[in-house]
């Protein structure tokens, strides 16, 4: 109660949605509860695991009430694939790899490269080794909520605007 009675004091500020970190560490359920209790418009959850079963159960838990890191995509399709020069694995289920591909989640995926926790830990499995602007590309080109990482839009700027503005322009 005391977290639903918060996230309607943020709403009150002005605060539209919210990111919910380490969500693997507790149920969607939850989640699903305070987005309804606070109105929320819009939140993500930080599901740190790469199995698209697991994303997408998230997803179900918290009532279809909140979109979730596309954690498939960013190890199948970018780690494992795209830095290894291995474009099959961005086609995935036909319509692009992780919840992208699937019409039923599409919408619930948020789509990305790296963030704090991948790019800037120790293990060099969870960062993205390849070229960001093509990465960046694919994010800005198919379904899904993209999120470009703080370093990526500094590095490659110009470019991401202008995939912005196609992607946009596109109604996508």
């Amino acid at each position: 109660d005391m977290i639903k009675a918060y996230l309607k004091w943020l709403k009150d500020l002005g605060y539209k949605g919210w990111r919910y970190d380490v969500a693997k560490g507790f149920s969607g359920s939850y989640v699903g509860e305070y987005n309804s209790a606070a109105n929320a418009s819009f939140s993500v959850g930080e599901y740190m695991d790469g199995d698209y079963n697991k994303l997408t159960g998230w997803v179900e838990t918290t009532g279809k009430k909140s979109t979730v890191f596309d954690f498939c995509l960013k190890y199948s399709g970018f780690n494992n694939g795209l830095a290894a020069g291995n474009y099959q694995a961005l086609a995935g289920y036909g319509g692009g790899c992780g919840m992208i591909g699937d019409s039923k989640y599409k919408q619930y995926a948020v789509t990305f490269i790296d963030n704090h926790d991948t790019f800037e830990r120790d293990d060099p499995k969870q960062q993205f080794k390849g070229d960001w602007e093509q990465a960046n590309a694919y994010i800005l080109a198919m379904p899904g909520i993209p999120c470009v990482y703080w370093p990526h839009w500094n590095k490659c700027k110009t470019a991401i605007k202008s995939m912005a503005a196609a992607r946009k322009a596109c109604g996508i």
